[in-house]
């Protein structure tokens, strides 16, 4: 042992506990879990949407679809008329109007987009 060696250990000892106690002190955050997206609330809001508002009497009847982003929050996002006899009609700013009025209980995670095909009879 040299004349100093009696100094360095116990300066080695509390560096080894610092080091210890910064380790525990950077534990992983917790994954916090909520509840996830319900497709059956969606599919029951989506189901619940009355079109027939806009039905004018000019418009003939038909079909479509129409794709839904739902937000976190549970508030419908994003309306898309994307497909069927609608999609690029003044129409289908009333179905994507009465769409977006859709809500789903809050969820974790990203925005969901959900697919629905309806008719305009």
């Amino acid at each position: 042992m040299t004349p100093r060696s009696h100094l360095l250990a116990p300066a080695l000892g509390l560096v080894l506990t610092l080091l210890a106690g910064s380790a525990s002190a950077r534990k992983p955050a917790k994954v916090v879990k909520g509840p996830v997206f319900d497709r059956q609330a969606a599919a029951s809001a989506l189901a619940s949407v009355d079109l027939h508002k806009c039905k004018a009497t000019n418009v003939r009847a038909g079909q479509g679809h129409v794709t839904i982003t739902f937000e976190p929050t549970g508030a419908a996002g994003k309306v898309v008329v994307d497909g069927g006899d609608y999609k690029g009609t003044p129409v289908a700013k009333c179905i994507t109007a009465q769409y977006k009025r859709a809500q789903v209980p809050a969820f974790t995670g990203a925005s969901v987009s959900v697919g629905k095909s309806f008719k305009l009879e």
